[in-house]
Order: C-alpha cells, then sequence, then structure tokens
C-alpha cells in the first residue's frame, strides 16, 4: 500500500528491463539464446546437483539412512510417473530490498510547459520508484534460470511513502541486471488560468530522493526426492512393514527453511519522484 499526502492512489503499474551477459557463461549457448525458449517463472525445477549444492543435504541424507538402513541408492528427481510430487527451487516471495539511510532527495517547483497555442495542460500527478540493480552473488542451484519475483519496496520517509511490492524479472547469472519500475504517476488535464494583461503558468512541486538499497532472493527447495535402494529393506521404525526398494522423502519434512534454502545477492539505487500540490500563478507581462 502506498501512502501518499494529498493524493488518491489509482493504479500501480509495474515493469521490467533485462539485461543480458554475452560472456563470463560455462555453457555453450548465450544466455540470451537459452532464455528465448523461456518464460520466467516463481520456480524452476531441481536436479540432482541442486539438491546435493543445498546447505542440508548431508542432514537430508542421515534423515534417508536412519529411516531405510544404509547401502547403496540411487536419487531420483521428478520421475515423469510421478507429476503430482515435483520437486522445484522457488522465490519466497516478496524479496526484501533494504535501503540504507543515505538518502540524496531534492524538492522543487517546476513548470508546466503547455503544447504550443494551447491552453491545457497534462499534470502529472502522483510517485514512481525506479530501482536498478545488479546481481552481486549468484546461487549455486538453479543457476541461468530466469526468475520472476515480487520486490518489496520499502517505506520512504523524506516522502511520506508506504511500501509497495512491484514485480520483477530476474537472470540467477553473475553480472546480470534488472530494473523496478512501480508507479501510480496519472496525468489530469487541466486549464491554464488565463488572466488580462498577465502572463500565467501552472507549476507543480517535484520531489526527488535517490536511495542506495539491497537485498538477498531467497530461493526455497521444496517437493518430493526419490531414493532406490540396490536392495528391497523395511523403514527402520516399522519392522512388520513391506519391503521396498524406493522410497520418497518431502524435503520440507527432514530439512527446516534455512537449510533447504540458497540465495542471490543484489544490490543498487532506487529513484523516487513524487508529484504533489498544482498550483497556477500569474504576473504581470513585461513591458
Amino acid at each position: 500500500m502506498i501512502i501518499l499526502s494529498s493524493l488518491s492512489v489509482l493504479f500501480i503499474f509495474v515493469d521490467l528491463v533485462l539485461s543480458f551477459p554475452t560472456s563470463r557463461f560455462v555453457r555453450r549457448d548465450s544466455i540470451e539464446q537459452q532464455l528465448a525458449v523461456k518464460a520466467a517463472s516463481r520456480c524452476s525445477i531441481l536436479d540432482k546437483d541442486d539438491v546435493w549444492s543445498l546447505p542440508g543435504w548431508p542432514k537430508l541424507e542421515k534423515y534417508v539412512l536412519d529411516n531405510w538402513g544404509k547401502g547403496n541408492y540411487t536419487l531420483n528427481i521428478n520421475p515423469p510417473n510421478y507429476k503430482d510430487k515435483r520437486a522445484t527451487l522457488c522465490v519466497v516471495d516478496p524479496v526484501p530490498v533494504i535501503s540504507s539511510r543515505d538518502h540524496n532527495c531534492t524538492s522543487k517547483r517546476v513548470v508546466i510547459t503547455p503544447e504550443k497555442n494551447s491552453k491545457i495542460l497534462d499534470v502529472k500527478y502522483g510517485y514512481k520508484n525506479v530501482g536498478r540493480w545488479n546481481i552481486m552473488n549468484v546461487s549455486t542451484a538453479a543457476h541461468a534460470e530466469l526468475f520472476r519475483a515480487y520486490f518489496r519496496i520499502p517505506e520512504i520517509k523524506p516522502l511520506y511513502l508506504g511500501s509497495i511490492d512491484g514485480l520483477a524479472e530476474f537472470v540467477n547469472a553473475p553480472h546480470n541486471a534488472f530494473e523496478t519500475i512501480a508507479s501510480n504517476m496519472t496525468t489530469k488535464q487541466t486549464a491554464l488560468t488565463s488572466v488580462h494583461d498577465q502572463h500565467c503558468v501552472g507549476t507543480i512541486r517535484n520531489q526527488v530522493c535517490h536511495i542506495p538499497a539491497s537485498g538477498r532472493i531467497q530461493l526455497a527447495a521444496t517437493g518430493y526426492l526419490w531414493f532406490t535402494f540396490d536392495t528391497a529393506r523395511v523403514p527402520v521404525g516399522n519392522p512388520n512393514g513391506g519391503q521396498h526398494r524406493r522410497y520418497a522423502v518431502r524435503i520440507e519434512d527432514a530439512l527446516d527453511i534455512s537449510e533447504r534454502s540458497m540465495y542471490i545477492d543484489y544490490e543498487g539505487v532506487m529513484t523516487a519522484t513524487t508529484k504533489t500540490d498544482y498550483f497556477s500563478e500569474c504576473r504581470l507581462k513585461s513591458l
């Protein structure tokens, strides 16, 4: 929710600009070529390398051996005959944006110029926040995947603005940049005041703050992993149970959120702009 003094929030528009690197990528195809056939998503499909790179993998493996005994096994993820038990790595929404206290703000009244030979002004009111971010550190899992997430832009106290969530897309790869634009800016046509023998102009107060900020994007693993042992066995805690070679583990049952999470670090600068307090001013024309 945005709080704007003397303004009504009319709509929120969110846009995104992505830039992709052309080098420093270990696969043969460029990131642009790979993403051409992908759509941004909140989640990516886990593979074995992703699972083994989770901080809680040793604990998860111990959980399996404690429940079904020691022995050689094969790890299977997302088998085609269990489509209802997928294993994914998903963004934890909303992604926090942490602003620094180093706000560089300016405020001035600016003249709104009408179109030539017109007395009608297009007066813009509202709030716009543009964040330009750089990926600083990436997660080992889901490398070069294209994600979509909501970013929680924090309260901007110098402008008396509450927090707002903005949708953005980003690539989990080094040297990538992305941009978030959240705005409720709207335009109202206003007739310029006309006074005989006076020059009249319309003005509006324009406030701009440049605010350094940063954050961490959390990716959490969820879903099922399948362990197929070389030999059939009964569960350790149920010696009268049936013997099976394949057992499933739900990741959330074996690991807490910190043990099944990885992070992407980003930083950048937000530019927050408000336009408020329109009025017209008339002065005698110069002789």
